[in-house]
């Protein structure tokens, strides 16, 4: 299942985990994927194309992402996120927007769309729910239907850091044969996403590791 760089490219955008402005909030999971204006989240991409044991690095390269205002949509408050890929001098950039209710983290890829829920709320061990296009650090030319599960408490590294706590969430499209896993750190937000397109033994594989700075 070959893929050129171009195609990877253009699937592979986006973005974030997001910091809470509120810490007051009685919901805990939104310390898990908090938002405010001005937070900054760099990740480090990398694409690999494995076949029987053997792998191929296929790219490399840097996601970006900037909350940069607030807005509103039908009632609700949302935030406006700028996103940017870097690969090979190559740049893409785009614009999503966030929200935050009693119900879950929602998500639009513009404003005056039918919103996602990304990740219902409160977090519960063991829930199930559907994601219907999942604009996270990946952006796929078609909207998808998956099925995620909240795995719950699981440790996950990340460069050289190691988190014993995190939330790992585990997903599904198996008529695409795309599966994948991304964890949630308390304060923090997304450190970690791999995402896996193919057959068990002949896969692409994309991979975002949050960078710490400073």
């Amino acid at each position: 299942m070959k893929k050129d760089k171009t195609e990877i490219g253009k699937g592979v955008l986006f973005l974030l985990c997001l910091f809470l402005s509120c810490p007051k909030e009685k919901n805990r999971g939104t310390f898990y994927f908090p938002l405010a204006v001005g937070n900054r989240w760099v990740y480090e991409y990398s694409a690999s194309e494995w076949s029987e044991g053997e792998v191929d690095t296929l790219e490399k390269g840097q996601v970006e992402i900037l909350i940069t205002a607030k807005d509103s949509s039908g009632g609700r408050e949302l935030y406006r996120v700028f996103g940017k890929l870097i690969v090979e001098g190559d740049t893409s950039s785009w614009v999503s927007f966030w929200g935050l209710e009693e119900a879950g983290i929602l998500q639009y890829d513009s404003l005056g769309v039918t919103f996602d829920t990304f990740l219902p709320l409160p977090l519960e061990k063991g829930r199930v729910w559907r994601m219907v296009s999942f604009y996270l650090l990946l952006l796929r030319d078609e909207p998808h239907s998956y099925y995620a599960h909240l795995f719950g408490d699981d440790t996950v590294r990340v460069g050289e850091e190691k988190f014993d706590t995190a939330q790992r969430i585990d997903y599904t499209l198996e008529e695409e044969e795309i599966r994948g896993s991304f964890w949630l750190v308390k304060e923090i937000g997304l450190v970690k996403l791999v995402d896996k397109e193919g057959d068990m033994d002949s896969y692409t594989e994309f991979i975002f590791d949050w960078k710490r700075e400073g």
